[in-house]
Order: C-alpha cells, then sequence, then structure tokens
C-alpha cells in the first residue's frame, strides 16, 4: 500500500502547481487573442451569401418569394464578415421601378449597384454582384370597394339613446386581392367596439377586421354615433279612416289612442298632439276574418325614437 501512495505522489509532483497552471491558461488566453484579433482585422475577399428583401412593391403584386437568395462578391475585415454571418445577412432589394406587365420578371441588379452597396458596413468593397439577375415571380390582384360595417356592443346609461345607428367614416373602404375572394366579399367588419355606460357622442378611430389573403387600403375608420338624453311623454291622438270609400262613414270606438313617445329631451316641449297621425285601414273591413281594426302610426314627427300606443286594434261601426 505505501508503494502505491508513493508512487501516486511521484506522478502528481510532475504536473505544474496551481500557480503554475494559471499563469499557463492565462498566456493560452492572451496568445489566442492577440491570433484571433490578427485574423480579424484582416481583409479577405469571399462570396457572401444575402437573403433578399423586396421593398416597395405595389398593391396589386403579390410575390410568391420575397426571400430570395443573393451572393455578394465582397471585401471584407474579418469582424465584418463574422457580422454578415451572425447577424446581418439581408439585402434590401427596391421595386418601386419594375414594370409588372409581364410575369416573371427578370430583375436586374447590377442597376441597384450603389444602392446595395449602401447597405454593406463602410469598410466592405462590393466587388460583384455573382447572381445579378433575380426571377421575381407574381400574381396581379383585383381591386374592389366594399362596405364598412361597424360591430358594436353598446350599454347606455339610464336615460341615454343614441340619436342614430353607429357610423363609419368613410363608409367604405378599398380592398386589394385574388379575384375569386373579392368576387364573394360583400362588407368588412370592424373589431368590436364595445362602451360601457355610454351617455356622450362616440367620435373614435377603430380598427378593420383583417381578411386572409386581401389587403386593405386602410384599416383604420372614424366610428361616430349621436348620444342623448332621452325621456317619453304620452299624447292623446284622434284616430282617422284611410282609403274610406265616398259616401261611407265609420264610427270608431274608441275614437282616440293613447300613445307614450320616447324622443330627445331637447324636443319634448316643441312636439304636439297634432304633430301625429294615427289611422286605421277601411281595406280590413273587407276581411271577413277581421273582428276589429288595427291602428297604425302614419305620420310622427323626426327624432322620435320609439311610439307605443293603446289600443293597438279598435272596434267599429258602419254608417251610410
Amino acid at each position: 500500500m505505501f508503494f502505491k501512495t508513493n508512487g501516486i505522489e511521484k506522478i502528481l509532483k510532475r504536473f505544474p502547481n496551481r500557480g503554475r497552471f494559471h499563469f499557463f491558461l492565462l498566456f493560452v488566453f492572451i496568445s489566442f487573442t492577440f491570433w484571433l484579433s490578427t485574423k480579424l482585422s484582416n481583409s479577405y475577399e469571399i462570396n457572401q451569401r444575402f437573403i433578399s428583401q423586396m421593398r416597395n412593391v405595389p398593391r396589386e403584386v403579390v410575390l410568391s418569394q420575397n426571400d430570395l437568395p443573393l451572393e455578394l462578391s465582397i471585401r471584407a475585415s474579418g469582424v465584418e464578415i463574422l457580422w454578415y454571418r451572425l447577424f446581418r445577412n439581408t439585402i434590401e432589394i427596391d421595386l418601386s421601378r419594375v414594370d409588372f406587365s409581364v410575369s416573371p420578371v427578370r430583375l436586374d441588379l447590377d442597376n441597384q449597384f450603389y444602392k446595395i452597396k449602401q447597405q454593406l458596413l463602410s469598410g466592405t468593397q462590393l466587388n460583384e454582384i455573382n447572381n445579378s439577375i433575380l426571377e421575381v415571380t407574381f400574381s396581379n390582384l383585383d381591386r374592389k370597394k366594399v362596405k364598412v360595417v361597424p360591430q358594436s356592443i353598446l350599454n347606455f346609461r339610464p336615460g341615454f339613446m343614441s340619436d342614430a345607428a353607429l357610423q363609419s367614416t368613410p363608409d367604405s373602404v378599398w380592398v386589394v386581392g385574388p379575384k375569386r375572394i373579392l368576387d364573394s366579399l360583400t362588407h368588412v367588419k370592424t373589431k368590436n367596439f364595445t362602451k360601457e355606460d355610454a351617455h356622450a357622442s362616440i367620435n373614435e378611430k377603430w380598427k378593420l377586421q383583417t381578411i386572409k389573403g386581401l389587403q386593405l387600403e386602410t384599416d383604420v375608420v372614424l366610428l361616430q354615433m349621436s348620444v342623448s338624453r332621452y325621456s317619453e311623454k304620452e299624447f292623446s291622438i284622434p284616430l282617422e279612416v284611410i282609403n274610406l270609400p265616398k259616401g261611407m262613414r265609420v264610427k270608431l270606438f274608441p275614437p282616440k289612442v293613447k300613445l307614450r313617445a320616447t324622443m330627445p329631451l331637447s324636443l319634448l316641449g316643441g312636439i304636439q298632439n297634432s304633430d301625429f297621425t294615427m289611422a286605421v285601414d277601411y281595406r280590413e273591413i273587407l276581411d271577413a276574418s277581421k273582428k276589429n281594426l288595427s291602428v297604425g302610426l302614419i305620420k310622427g314627427p323626426p327624432g322620435i325614437k320609439k311610439a307605443v300606443w293603446e289600443p293597438e286594434a279598435v272596434n267599429y261601426l258602419i254608417r251610410k
């Protein structure tokens, strides 16, 4: 056992002690740093692969592929090459002046040599665009104007109501997309607009719902609605008979109806009984199954939100 222990100790003594080992590691690290710095500061000529990103594509055009490979012959430092490979590997290609009347488009990148060079790091020299002709395939889209339909959930404060339906400005928008989808498209909906305790007029910008495969000319509209305080008022309205033959007289029981109208508070004092016309239709008498005549509102003042009356039907007596 003694001999075994003694042998291990002799082997361990051959290794450097901890201080020497740390010094050795520091020496290796400094040497590697100098080597790496030298390599990265040197310039190299390489073929660097980038991914093209198409910009300024016309609305009526959909590209089959927007990330075509692009190979550039460059002279750059090791640091710049490392940067391209780790972080900055896209080049923007401008399509604003491309003629899309023929498919596919053969795009000559030599015409954009300077624009491409500007996107490289300042120390990089662009020698050549290896694949200077890019074949861009696309499909043309149609354009259609469709109605905007607001989607809303409105809960009003007691005593308040809307004066009219929620309106969108603009009330219709242009939509761009494949003809097969546009043919069946009749409207575009807004995202759900919710308002609790509504008691003031609405005037808010709101987004439209997106539709897969289609592009909207604008994705924001202005939603507007007038909201007022409302109250109820009761009227006693005499009944008339319409479509009454000459020489025929009809007596109604009762001759008047009680009408309750809901209206904006601002109109309450200016509306009278004479602003309403309530009537029954003589032609209902010709229907033998009818035992009484239905009462209808023929005319009412503007601004009335709701009107109910009683009775809804009256008895009658014919006098010749």
